[in-house]
């Protein structure tokens, strides 16, 4: 049984989170002392950043309707993007300031355990649950329940049409 499956999305993401917060803030003091240090440090940073694809998947899932599923992940996945445009500036300014490159990271650090504890306070599992969320709102991120089908109500593959169709032949031809 996962982590996840046994305490929950909300408690997971938040123990990764603060890891990876205490990790950043530690990672300064390790560089004083020993290699290995900073190797351990930087290894449980990459534990809380690989937990973070796991998050968008978990929190799109359930806090988003079907038909929104796209939008939802595009905008979960901008702080890939968004943290370099603003890491970068930054790092330049603490390594020109009399905090050093040290500064950085406890900014960064600090930063990571306020936002995972705003995220624990506000967030939780399912919608339903969540104070924020009316019991309409609610049913309209949840959806439907899905229809599952067996076996017997799938429709064939159509193989034999899809591999002769002369698109198919032509992209296969330039790969």
């Amino acid at each position: 049984m996962t982590i996840i499956n046994k305490i929950g999305g909300r408690m997971t993401f938040t123990l990764y989170g603060f890891i990876s917060g205490i990790a950043t803030i530690l990672l300064p003091l390790c560089a004083k002392y020993s290699f290995a240090a900073v190797v351990f440090v930087r290894f449980l940073q990459g534990v809380g950043y690989g937990m973070s694809f796991v998050s968008v998947g978990y929190v799109s899932s359930s806090w988003s309707p079907m038909e929104s599923r796209g939008l939802f992940l595009t905008v979960l996945t901008m702080f890939y993007q968004i943290s370099s445009l603003t890491a970068a500036p930054s790092a330049g300014l603490f390594c020109t300031s009399e905090y050093g490159w040290q500064g950085m990271y406890f900014l960064q650090g600090i930063s990571t355990i306020i936002v995972f504890s705003i995220f624990f306070l506000i967030y939780t599992d399912r919608p339903r649950t969540n104070k924020f969320v009316s019991e309409t709102e609610a049913s309209y991120i949840e959806g439907p329940e899905p229809m599952l089908l067996n076996d017997r109500e799938l429709p064939t593959i159509p193989y034999y049409e899809a591999l002769t169709d002369p698109a198919i032949i032509g992209t296969l031809i330039f790969i």
